[in-house]
Order: structure tokens, then sequence, then C-alpha cells
């Protein structure tokens, strides 16, 4: 079994060097695979590898949220990486600061008030004049 982990969604960062194929079928995976109520996961909610709080296999961090916001804008995909930022604001607004959350139930994992979770929190409430 294979891993359908999120990292390798990241190339999406470099979408001027990508092409639109390439561009819609990561976007297309990320869709379908990735995005929940309470932001974007960082393994494949239908992976057998994924784990509700097995570090990177699975939960919501910021910085994740912030880079894939970031190469998803770059890409044209606006209200996808607003629905991204959203959704990860208002899951800090009911769980607080975590480290990282649940990406099935939003609940914060791991040290409760973390410094990344804060700075992505602004940094997506400035974008989406909150």
């Amino acid at each position: 079994m294979e891993s359908h982990a999120l990292l390798p969604l990241i190339s999406l960062i470099a979408c001027k060097e990508l092409n639109h194929q390439q561009i819609d079928a990561i976007t297309e995976d990320i869709k379908q695979h990735f995005i929940t109520s309470f932001g974007i996961a960082t393994e494949a909610l239908d992976s057998p590898f994924y784990q509700d709080d097995a570090y990177w296999r699975g939960p919501i961090w910021g910085p994740s949220s912030v880079i894939m916001y970031e190469a998803l804008k770059d890409a044209g995909e606006i209200e996808l990486a607003q629905k991204i930022a959203d959704s990860f604001c208002k899951t800090v607004k009911t769980y607080g600061f975590a480290e990282n959350f649940d990406a099935k139930t939003g609940v914060g994992l791991r040290d409760k008030s973390f410094s990344w979770t804060a700075s992505a929190f602004l940094y997506f409430a400035s974008e989406l004049h909150l």
C-alpha cells in the first residue's frame, strides 16, 4: 500500500511551471480526498494510512494550510483556497490554537497553544478580512 499524503501535492506551488492538466489533477485530488469541514488534511481521508492523531498522517496543520492556500491562489483556485482559510479560521475559533487538529472532528491535538497556528489564523483572518 502507498500513502496518499498531501506532501506531493504541495508541488502545486510551482504552478507556473505546470500545465493545466497537472494543475487540474492536483486540485481535483485535493477536493476529493483532503478537504474537510475543518480544513485540509495531511493524508487523504480514504487512505489506509490515515489516522486521526498520527501527526502528518491526517491532522490539519497551520503551515500546510497556508502553503496550500497560497499555491491554490497562484493556480487560480481562489474559491478552494478561501474555503481552506475559512474552515481553518472557524476550527481555530472553536477549538483554540492547538498544534494541529483532527481532520474529521476539528478537535485540537497535541500542544493546545501553538504559535504557528496563531500565525496561520492571523494571516488567514487578514486575507479574508475577518
